[in-house]
């Protein structure tokens, strides 16, 4: 190899290792800074006593207690604030993502960019709160994992929480350990937030049964609506009302992500088709929802939501289907009721 050669392959050489570090700075700029975020969702969870114990076992205390405790779901207490992002090392590929909670504490996870897919190192730990709808309902802290991807001026992390906390939902505090979990974070830079949010309010009915009953015949349903004094035949019943910040991005394959970040509530992410001016919701999406009678929580839980809706000018108007089952007290004891039908309607207007 002559001189001539050899200085044209080493300016080669310079010329792409330049390129790359262009591209990490540009992502690095893209990603860092700082964001406004909502974390919540689900753990399900059983009485630390019982995880070495036989079905059977867990059965017996799941009557003696009342609740089905090896499908306890319990709801996070929902938690807002701000985020910053800041890359670490010479590679730009490591970075550390700060959880300022308004109405919390203070987290720093650490974690690894791919391009856009970031993937929590696993070993951090962040306080949570579980609630009945109304309260806290006990908490602890927790080991967090998980992995994200970047949305144009969003990040979407779907986290999974691991360890044992103390809740006192069973009447007394117990020790409980998480055996599963579906947790998001969804975050928007300021710019963005400024930008492309709409400002959203959701509301409408449901119409329920207890589960129990949703095979029986009419005479046992009227039977049972005699004793509990509701209508169980015809049971509808109003959603409370939900409102705050819808943003809209453009994922991989032509899908929209749909970003549902309430004022008062949680955090939910839900995908879509966009056909002209319709936008169809894909099957698979979940989002908590409660009833009120007006005056009170009447108990909730979390959904499957689809639905479609229709694109005028600045207004998005959706037409949303709630399925699924939660717990209510209705009926005067907390019953597992199954949605048979719905008519929800999510009204949202550009900023």
């Amino acid at each position: 190899m002559n001189r001539k050669t050899a200085f044209l392959m080493i300016g080669v050489a310079l010329a792409a290792g330049a390129l790359l570090t262009s591209c990490r700075d540009e992502a690095s700029s893209l990603l860092t800074g700082a964001y406004v975020y909502k974390t919540a969702g689900q753990v399900r969870a059983l009485p630390t006593v019982l995880t070495g114990d036989s079905v059977d076992a867990v059965a017996a205390c799941s009557e003696l207690s009342g609740y089905d405790l090896a499908n306890l779901w319990a709801p996070l207490m929902p938690e807002s604030g701000e985020m910053t992002v800041v890359y670490t090392g010479e590679a730009k590929d490591s970075v550390i993502l700060t959880f300022s909670a308004l109405m919390g504490d203070l987290c720093t996870l650490t974690g690894t960019f791919a391009g856009d897919t970031l993937t929590l190192a696993g070993t951090d730990l962040k306080s949570m709160q579980v609630t009945d709808g109304t309260g806290s309902m006990g908490g602890g802290f927790v080991t967090v994992s998980g992995t994200g991807r970047r949305y144009d001026g969003a990040l979407i992390i779907d986290l999974r929480y691991e360890g044992s906390f103390t809740s006192s939902a069973m009447g007394r505090p117990t020790e409980m350990t998480i055996t599963d979990s579906r947790i998001q974070c969804v975050a928007q830079t300021l710019s963005h937030l400024g930008l492309d949010a709409y400002a959203y309010k959701t509301g409408g009915q449901v119409k329920l049964m207890p589960t129990v009953l949703t095979d029986s015949t009419v005479t046992a349903v009227d039977a049972c609506s005699a004793l509990c004094g509701v209508s169980l035949s015809d049971l509808w019943l109003a959603l409370k009302p939900e409102s705050g910040s819808l943003s809209i991005v453009e994922a991989e394959g032509g899908e929209l992500m749909l970003s549902f970040n309430a004022l008062m509530g949680d955090a939910c992410t839900l995908t879509a088709k966009a056909a002209d001016n319709t936008l169809t919701l894909s099957a698979g999406g979940r989002k908590t929802m409660q009833l009120t009678d007006g005056e009170e929580s009447l108990g909730g839980g979390t959904v499957d939501v689809t639905g479609s809706g229709r694109r005028t000018d600045d207004l998005l108007l959706i037409d949303l289907d709630y399925r699924g089952t939660f717990i209510t007290d209705i009926t005067g004891t907390p019953t597992q009721m199954t949605i048979l039908e719905s008519k929800v309607q999510c009204s949202a207007s550009r900023n």
